[in-house]
């Protein structure tokens, strides 16, 4: 968010009647409540981030503004875990990923201006605590004034309508896998792999990059392929076919966090060359059941791999010499005791 436009959403924060006058919108209370929808601070935090006199102050700067952006016709939202809730459900997390699609732009500025200012690349000494607010405000004002406005390509309102629509559409397929428990039967499969699935649709590159509203996943699809052969010690893409019925797949992905966890991906496809072909329908389970941007890179890489990559005659991925470097490591012996030294007589 840009200072003019932090400035026009105040605006729009008029004075609350009450009974014994106005109740104002001051910049700071707009500045907590923003952390507080983006980043879900407590409000101890931000009593003591943005000088309020009481935790009591926060609550009713929040409460605030957030009667002020209903009035005006506006949804805001701010998802967070119940105590015992170990993840969001897919419609939360969805509308809480809305927001952060759009949001690179914030570590695109915070990197740079760590390469530019050396001083917040390193660790910064406790003493400069008290003036690291001031630091950044010379840091920005330095950067708006000298640098270039970073600008995102294409963010419309259109394409916030399109992403709108796709996050909160019915997934059938979903309610399938949950209905029918098929996380937990897997005597109904029949395990394959890529050479046995030829009808798979074939995809260009200008459909990923709708189905994901951008291209940070495709580029992060060719590794996690990758690591899912190196894992499962298979030269070739292994998944599982339905025994009863055709074009419905389940993949076995690995996550590249979280110790490698493994998810189950569930895709029901219409074959190459069906008059009626439509895009793929996809759900992830288990662990994760949050839709990073609603397709996640763990389905990406099936899609990109099944119906795009394997169909290119050029297609790289990471190199590999360095991990098989650390795996042998341990295979080897030490050479300081193969290595004879010469033996130097005393004078």
């Amino acid at each position: 968010m840009t200072k003019e436009q932090f400035r026009e959403l105040l605006q729009y924060c008029d004075p609350i009647p009450e009974p014994n006058g106005h109740r104002y919108v001051y910049e700071k209370d707009l500045l907590a409540f923003l952390c507080k929808l983006r980043q879900g601070l407590c409000d101890d935090f931000l009593r003591v981030l943005f000088n309020y006199q009481s935790r009591q102050a926060v609550s009713l700067a929040v409460a605030t503004i957030l009667k002020i952006t209903t009035l005006q016709c506006y949804e805001t939202s701010s998802k967070q875990m119940q105590q015992g809730q170990r993840q969001l459900d897919t419609a939360e997390a969805n509308d809480s990923r809305l927001v952060t699609k759009s949001r690179w732009i914030i570590e695109a500025r915070n990197s740079h201006i760590k390469s530019i200012f050396k001083f917040f690349k390193n660790t910064i000494s406790v003493v400069h605590a008290i003036n690291l607010r001031a630091f950044y405000l010379i840091a920005g004002a330095i950067i708006n004034r000298y640098r270039d406005v970073i600008l995102m390509d294409g963010a419309t309102a259109e394409l916030a309508e399109q992403m709108l629509q796709k996050a909160r559409s019915e997934n059938t397929l979903r309610l399938r896998v949950e209905t029918e428990h098929l996380a937990r039967r897997n005597a109904m499969w029949n395990r394959l792999n890529e050479n046995q699935i030829l009808d798979f649709p074939r995809l260009d590159i200008d459909f990923l990059k709708e189905l994901t509203v951008g291209i940070y996943q495709i580029r992060l699809a060719p590794a996690y392929i990758q690591d899912k052969l190196v894992r499962d010690e298979s030269e070739v893409f292994e998944l599982d076919e339905h025994r009863n019925e055709a074009n419905f797949l389940k993949v076995w992905v690995y996550s590249r966090f979280r110790n490698a966890t493994k998810h189950q991906l569930w895709i029901a496809y219409r074959p190459h060359g069906d008059e009626n072909n439509e895009p793929i329908t996809v759900i992830t389970v288990l662990v994760y059941q949050v839709h990073k941007h609603w397709v996640h890179v763990l389905m990406l890489q099936v899609f990109s791999f099944l119906g795009y990559a394997r169909h290119q005659p050029n297609t790289k991925y990471p190199s590999v010499t360095l991990l098989n470097h650390i795996k042998d490591a341990a295979n080897r012996y030490n050479q300081d005791e193969e290595i004879e030294g010469e033996v130097i007589e005393p004078f």
